[in-house]
């Protein structure tokens, strides 16, 4: 790695700032997380449908290709995902509305 390229963010993320350390997602929190979204999920054959594909090998493979081509549901899905994930991130800071 060519340190001198990035020379700039080191010195900045080597000086006194406070990080939070933000721990990743087990991959169980992130199939809870598929799981309680088909719940809100209206169509009961897009319902289904990713309910199935969690059941297979590959889940999160399989949800990908089945909410990719779901039309206005990929969207409601990005913004289901948002909402949890900045809850995640907020569980770990242990504070809310930060």
């Amino acid at each position: 790695m060519d340190e001198e390229m990035w020379k700039d963010e080191i010195e900045f993320l080597e000086s006194d700032q406070e990080y939070w350390k933000i721990e990743r997602m087990e991959s169980g929190d992130s199939f809870n997380m598929m799981s309680d979204f088909i719940i809100t999920v209206e169509d009961n054959s897009l319902r289904y449908k990713l309910a199935q594909a969690l059941q297979k090998s590959k889940p999160f493979r399989n949800f990908k290709f089945v909410i990719d081509n779901s039309g206005d549901n990929r969207k409601r899905w990005f913004e289901f995902k948002d909402r949890r994930l900045f809850e995640w991130v907020e569980g770990q800071m242990g504070v809310e509305g930060f």
